[in-house]
């Protein structure tokens, strides 16, 4: 039976380039094996690391958003959908202009960075999460 090569410029199996020929060019005897995506343990732990930090920062925005607009809602100084709005607003703001002093304030001196893994963060954002 002779081997035939597809034509992927014309995205034909039928038109062959190399009719005739017993073997293709490449074989040393040994059908090709199809490359197989292998997902390294490093990877791995980058995507659980990932989701865990968004699944965490999801569940603390239900906390952050209840707590915050909780006082401003049950005393009816603002209606829960502009309190909800007013919200969103300033946390965003605060985030983009007012910058990570505070929190490096307050993690300075407390953790040596030269013992934590990505093992110690995952761990810590599980804990946080449960």
């Amino acid at each position: 039976m002779p081997w035939c090569r597809p034509d992927l410029t014309t995205y034909s199996f039928f038109n062959c380039s190399q009719v005739g020929k017993t073997t293709p060019p490449h074989w040393t005897g040994l059908a090709e094996r199809p490359r197989r995506f292998t997902l390294s343990i490093g990877l791995l732990l980058v995507i659980l690391t990932v989701v865990a930090a968004l699944a965490f920062d999801f569940l603390n925005g239900f906390h952050d958003a209840a707590n915050s607009i909780a006082t401003v809602v049950s005393t009816r100084v603002l209606s829960p959908k502009f309190a909800i709005l007013w919200a969103a607003f300033f946390n965003f703001a605060a985030a983009s202009l007012l910058g990570t002093a505070v929190a490096k304030t307050i993690g300075k001196g407390m953790i040596r960075l030269a013992i934590v893994t990505q093992y110690v963060v995952i761990a810590g954002l599980v804990g946080a999460i449960v």
